[in-house]
């Protein structure tokens, strides 16, 4: 089995899962933890077959950053391998020949039925993490945008659609977010805040 790592531009091929260790521990943007954590995450799909015949691929996604004074809307989860409560800004996938600004606005609109407006690009940030024990690898376009309806910063919670799933945005302070309880992701957000 041959994995591959994207690395400036540039596919590293790594020959056997034993070298992760090592090509880990030199990627600059990847501290120690991070790496035993993508690289464990890695080596259980490995041992348990999983990872046979499928190649594991970026994501691009577009996020709004939604403020209200100095609290965020953010969807809020757990990573119930790691016991680590999250909160991330609303949005999702980019599609193929769609824009990521406009893949923001619609993710906002099909997630919660608003529109949003005064859309503006913040950055893009890259996310290599490990969530329930399976790594991931984002290209993250973060944007910030208001809402359209005044009302909806009034509300202590927004429902959010996606599919058949339903379930709720909430609204936290940065002082919630700075205590630990609820961890934001992806962590490089804080340069926007």
């Amino acid at each position: 089995m041959v994995l591959g790592l994207w690395f400036d531009g540039q596919i590293s091929v790594i020959p056997r899962p034993g070298i992760w260790a090592s090509v880990l521990s030199q990627w600059p943007y990847c501290d120690s933890q991070k790496a035993a954590l993508v690289r464990n995450a890695m080596m259980r799909k490995h041992i348990s077959g999983r990872v046979m015949g499928k190649k594991p691929r970026i994501r691009p996604i577009a996020i709004c950053i939604i403020r209200q004074g100095d609290r965020l809307l953010l969807h809020e989860g757990v990573d119930k391998v790691r016991g680590l409560r999250f909160g991330r800004p609303l949005g999702g996938g980019v599609e193929f020949g769609e824009p990521s600004r406009d893949a923001a606005i619609r993710e906002i609109g099909e997630e919660l039925g608003a529109e949003i407006t005064d859309v503006e690009h913040l950055g893009i940030l890259e996310s290599i993490y490990v969530y329930e024990g399976e790594p991931g690898h984002e290209i993250v376009f973060v944007y910030s945008g208001r809402f359209v309806d005044e009302s909806l910063y009034h509300q202590p919670s927004l429902t959010i659609t996606e599919g058949q799933r339903v379930f709720e945005a909430q609204w936290r302070s940065l002082d919630e977010l700075r205590s630990g309880n609820i961890h934001l992701v992806p962590e490089a957000l804080w340069q926007f805040l």
